[in-house]
């Protein structure tokens, strides 16, 4: 899967919904999608990654025609590829396990085989140099590393409110 492949804008807008309950997140989504967002991410913080599937696939029956990816905060790479199903336009996890001083990937290369066996369709988008992880000293290498394991290199810069550096 190819990220232009599916979002053929120049600009792509995902908001990423906060779910409290399904009730809320059917209202957050249908405001994100009359603001004309290209798709959505549903995260959890209160919930299981369990829970917020089953709110997903209710987002899903209701905006089929629309992306809806998912973070499943409380899920290691691993278990969110054994969790999901093809109804989740895209998988955003917040580290994808690159180590940047490292030649071999093994963990990514781990997580990509997870990923293949399950014949999982949609859109990766993997942490790097990400908020509350641990520090990474070079992005760009580290970007280098992760490019052939994931559909998106994904990062946070070091904090909430707090840009990534630009280099």
């Amino acid at each position: 899967m190819n990220f232009r492949t599916i979002f053929h804008n120049q600009h792509v807008i995902l908001p990423v919904i906060h779910v409290g309950s399904q009730q809320q997140a059917l209202r957050n989504v249908q405001i994100a999608r009359e603001a004309q967002a290209d798709g959505i991410f549903l995260i959890n913080h209160e919930m299981s990654g369990a829970a917020l599937l089953t709110i997903h696939r209710a987002v899903v029956a209701e905006h089929p025609d629309w992306w809806v990816g998912v973070n499943c905060l409380d899920l290691t790479p691993f278990e969110v590829f054994h969790h999901i199903d093809d109804t989740a336009a895209g998988v955003w996890v917040d580290n994808a396990l690159i180590d940047e001083q490292a030649e071999q990937q093994p963990l990514a290369e781990a997580v990509l085989a997870v990923r293949k066996k399950a014949g999982w369709p949609g859109l990766y988008f993997g942490g790097v140099a990400f908020k509350y992880q641990r520090l990474i000293y070079d992005l760009r290498q580290a970007a280098v590393q992760a490019t052939p394991y994931m559909d998106v290199v994904t990062t946070s810069g070091p904090g909430t409110g707090h840009a990534a550096a630009v280099e």
